[in-house]
């Protein structure tokens, strides 16, 4: 049996409040930092057993990556551990998801989606930078902090070989229907970067359109023609059925997003931070092993 739900975290540091979310396996929680008096997420899962024990493991490695990772459109981790009987980590409390953004405002002028779409294209040359493939680019998953697009829950990302305990089957499909690569429909764990640009792309349709994407691209290109050409053009790119006709790296299709939105000087900002630069020179799976502190 579950232990009872902490109404702390930290030893009392982070005082939580309502629910915000209820994923499989953990919740959302608003909070508050008691020592610097503001707002919060706190992130709980109670302590898996057995089999399930990876999924320990992975949430831990999850907040730990992310804590690592210093960029302005990646979700903030602070701190993470493990009391009573329950996982935790605290991260930034976000306003909204690009999901409810959408559903109360619209669909983006071509401009703001864009931009949005390059934000999430620089989130994710960071986290390809460290190895690892997030599996899940999608509204949901897009967050808006004090304003600010972050790309968040990497609960079911793909790390590199040999860091986490195998929770991926080989033929296990992953993702969410519509932003998913044709290839993660048939293995989930044999995926690459290109796979997660083919849902950015999906995400871009989404903003500019409010409706999910169709499952095949191939059965419905009507779906584009309502779209600009030239972004109707990057989408057919970044989705193209075959993995290798996609855009290789997401620097390649944010310098993409940048010159249809006419703005080759976003570029000029795309350079990683410092820390997740610096991770990127060392090999993924030392950089992974470091971060759960076992290398």
């Amino acid at each position: 049996m579950d232990a009872p739900r902490p109404t702390s975290v930290d030893h009392g540091r982070y005082a939580l409040g309502g629910q915000l979310g209820q994923g499989s396996t953990a919740s959302v929680y608003q909070a508050t930092d008691r020592m610097e008096d503001r707002a919060v997420a706190v992130k709980l899962m109670p302590v898996p057993s057995g089999a399930r024990a990876s999924l320990g493991t992975r949430f831990l490695a999850e907040a730990r990556v992310l804590a690592e990772i210093r960029h302005p459109h990646v979700l903030r981790v602070y701190r993470s551990g493990t009391e009573a009987g329950w996982h935790w980590f605290v991260m930034d409390l976000a306003d909204r998801s690009l999901t409810q953004r959408l559903n109360s405002e619209g669909r983006m002028a071509p401009d703001e989606a864009l931009r949005t779409a390059f934000a999430i294209a620089s989130a994710l040359h960071a986290v390809h930078g460290l190895g690892l493939v997030h599996r899940d680019v999608k509204p949901d998953n897009v967050l808006y902090v004090k304003g600010h697009v972050v790309l968040a829950d990497f609960g079911i990302a793909r790390h590199p070989d040999g860091v986490l305990p195998a929770q991926t089957r080989p033929g296990q499909s992953l993702g969410t229907q519509g932003y998913r690569a044709p290839e993660q429909e048939d293995d989930g764990h044999e995926v690459g970067p290109e796979s997660d640009l083919y849902g950015l792309a999906a995400t871009l349709y989404s903003m500019l359109t409010r409706k999910r994407p169709p499952p095949s691209w191939q059965v419905a290109p009507e779906a584009l023609h309502a779209l600009p050409p030239d972004i109707a053009e990057l989408m057919r790119h970044a989705m193209d059925e075959d993995r290798a006709e996609r855009f290789a790296t997401a620097e390649e299709m944010a310098r993409a997003i940048a010159e249809t939105a006419g703005a080759p000087e976003w570029m000029e900002r795309f350079a990683p931070q410092p820390a997740a630069e610096a991770a990127a020179t060392r090999s993924p799976l030392a950089a992974l092993w470091r971060f759960l502190g076992l290398g």
